[in-house]
């Protein structure tokens, strides 16, 4: 039995590249639509692929029943659409599908009402081989700056990214180079800047403005602490050596006396030895407190008043009396009769005594 099948061509789509924006990576040729895939091609325009996904099938310009009318013009028994053609089919003795099959692995053969048989082609993708699987099918490649790259299955010529980072080897200029690593994925514009010794965001500088930077402080004084202030403060990677003088930390409040910063002990003399803000906190509980000062002609003693930097006493909490020397009396007191002293501080001896 022959099959005559006569094809229609009632409409058809065509192909168009947008190659009229410049870009540098796969990223800047973005055009929101998800019918294509978006390329940077090797001239530094974006090439933008029709997608194969099913759902962007363009709407079928053929209509069935018009394509029915103009096969039996044509003297066949019938019409149908396959896609966007007009498959025009003589009248055939079927009953199942099986009395359709033409030994054709890549059409799907259907028996339609009215016993005619119907040959869809077939959307198995061995049907349709592709013109690449890989790049390595594309065959050529350039030694520096092109590489012939398989996208949906269509070779293209694109900038070489060898690390796959989306960012290309060669500039837009000759010689220039826009990944100054097209081997390190991790090495191209627009990365962090990191204490690795590589030049991570390719702008010619390594280490330089990187992430991990700390500052350090230079210690004028020595004592371990350093002094946060413009012309004293750098900045220093964890891989790099300390330079001399230099500390990590910016705690001291005097960078001028050794002795005074966080570790060193507060003492009472008006400064704030332990950089904490606050000064002889340790003795303000004690300071402006009466005291009393044992006189050396014996029991009788003098009033003075609890004080830092006393005279003779350094540093230390004293009873300092004013005027120094000045005597007052201790209300209450008795003088005791026979021991030649002054007990009470009246200036008097055993004056109380028969």
């Amino acid at each position: 039995m022959v099959l005559s099948v006569v094809l229609f061509a009632i409409g058809c789509n065509n192909t168009f590249l947008d190659l009229s924006q410049e870009c540098v990576s796969d990223a800047d040729c973005a055009d929101g639509d998800p019918c294509t895939v978006d390329i940077c091609g090797i001239d530094r325009t974006c090439v933008m692929v029709p997608s194969d996904n099913p759902a962007c099938e363009p709407p079928s310009d053929c209509v069935p029943t018009d394509c029915v009318f103009e096969c039996q013009a044509e003297g066949m028994s019938t019409g149908v659409c396959s896609g966007d053609m007009c498959v025009c089919l003589p009248t055939t003795e079927c009953e199942t599908s099986a009395d359709c099959d033409d030994g054709d692995d890549c059409t799907v053969d259907l028996c339609e009402v009215g016993g005619i048989c119907r040959h869809v082609p077939s959307d198995d993708p061995a049907c349709a081989p592709p013109e690449c699987v890989t790049s390595d099918d594309c065959g050529f490649r350039d030694s520096e700056c092109i590489i012939s790259r398989c996208v949906m299955n269509h070779c293209l010529l694109v900038g070489r990214d060898d690390d796959v980072d989306g960012h290309q080897l060669c500039g837009s200029s000759p010689g220039e180079y826009y990944d100054c690593d097209d081997h390190n994925p991790a090495v191209h514009p627009g990365v962090g800047e990191i204490c690795d010794g590589l030049d991570n965001d390719c702008d010619g500088e390594t280490d330089a403005d990187a992430i991990d930077r700390f500052p350090i402080y230079f210690d004028r004084d020595g004592d371990g602490f350093g002094f946060d202030t413009p012309t004293a403060t750098s900045s220093h990677c964890p891989t790099e050596d300390m330079p001399p003088g230099y500390v990590t930390n910016a705690e001291d409040c005097d960078d001028s006396d050794a002795a005074i910063n966080p570790d060193a002990q507060e003492l009472c003399d008006e400064i704030d030895n332990d950089c904490d803000g606050e000064t002889d906190e340790d003795y303000r509980e004690d300071l402006g407190r009466t005291c009393v000062i044992f006189s050396d002609e014996g029991l009788c003693t003098e009033f003075g008043v609890i004080t830092c930097n006393a005279p003779g006493e350094m540093f230390q909490l004293a009873c300092d009396s004013s005027p120094p020397g000045t005597i007052w009396s201790i209300p209450g007191s008795i003088d005791t009769c026979g021991n030649g002293l002054d007990d009470n501080c009246d200036g008097l001896v055993d004056e109380d005594c028969p």
